[in-house]
């Protein structure tokens, strides 16, 4: 984010200031978009293999990938019902974290087949890899453009 002042006055600076002094002491409005965010970066990963994250998932062996047709379940990586895809990206599932309060945002999964999933090298919750769109939310709401 980039901060530039123009003087207009020493009154309308003091304003600006304190306008945005008082929007950071309630982030809550720009944590709610961000889960937005966080949610379509989800869904995203699951369906694209985790391309879009810094570390992306290890790929299926044949062997999962002829298991998974036989069963006829989902082929993507992390999704066979879909209920760890679900608990990342519906705000309303049982499992899916998301806790807003004035200063943080909490998100992620209670499924036990998240832990599962990093020990074999595919961790489903990860940062975006670009973070430029969080940080793009954060600005706009402390200038007030959000």
């Amino acid at each position: 984010m980039e901060i530039s002042l123009k003087e207009t006055g020493s009154g309308r600076i003091s304003l600006e200031v304190g306008e945005w002094r008082r929007r950071t002491l309630d982030m809550s409005p720009a944590l709610r978009r961000i889960a937005e965010h966080l949610r379509k970066e989800a869904q995203e990963a699951f369906d694209s293999s985790g391309a879009n994250l810094p570390a992306r998932w290890r790929p299926l062996k044949p062997r999962t990938i002829a298991r998974k047709a036989d069963a006829g379940d989902d082929r993507r990586v992390l999704v066979r019902r879909g209920d760890l895809m679900r608990s990342l990206t519906d705000e309303h599932d049982a499992r899916h974290i998301e806790k807003v309060t004035p200063g943080e945002l909490y998100f992620g999964t209670r499924s036990p087949v998240a832990r599962l999933s990093r020990a074999q090298g595919r961790n489903p919750v990860q940062r975006p890899r670009d973070t430029r769109p969080i940080m793009d939310i954060l600005a706009a709401h402390i200038s007030g453009r959000l």
